[in-house]
């Protein structure tokens, strides 16, 4: 293959996989996720009714940190656009995976490299509704 087919080749595939990625994430935000998912649900609940900060004593636990703040914040978002807590927890896990992927993107400027991350994160991320991504883009931030 030419230097000048590669190139071309280069410019196709990425926005097309950038594509697919998108329209997986979309995917996995209707998928129900892990069994945590209605930990993260009781943990909104409490903030609801109790409030952040007694919440975060009620449920003894903040994984990762800012956990309890960052699933209220989703879920009164949601709220407010009409959707319920499951969706709205996912969503916020995928717009936290953008920043990651933005982040990660500015930095090494390779977006076949940023494109791969996306991937990777994904599944933990949007489809099984883990919280450890809200973390990611304070982690490379630092660095």
């Amino acid at each position: 293959m030419t230097t000048a087919h590669a190139s071309r080749w280069r410019r196709l595939a990425l926005p097309a996989i950038g594509v697919a990625l998108l329209l997986l994430t979309g995917l996995a935000a209707t998928l129900p996720g892990t069994g945590d998912m209605g930990i993260w649900e009781r943990w909104i609940g409490n903030a609801h009714r109790l409030g952040v900060l007694a919440a975060f004593a009620e449920n003894g636990a903040d994984y990762p940190p800012l956990a309890h703040a960052l699933l209220a914040l989703a879920a009164a978002a949601g709220s407010a656009v009409g959707i319920g807590v499951p969706l709205a927890i996912k969503l916020s896990l995928a717009i936290v995976l953008g920043v990651t992927i933005g982040v990660f993107g500015a930095w090494t400027r390779r977006a076949g490299l940023a494109l791969g991350l996306w991937a990777a994160l994904l599944l933990n991320s949007v489809a099984l509704g883990y919280l450890d991504i809200y973390t990611a883009p304070c982690l490379l931030l630092s660095l």
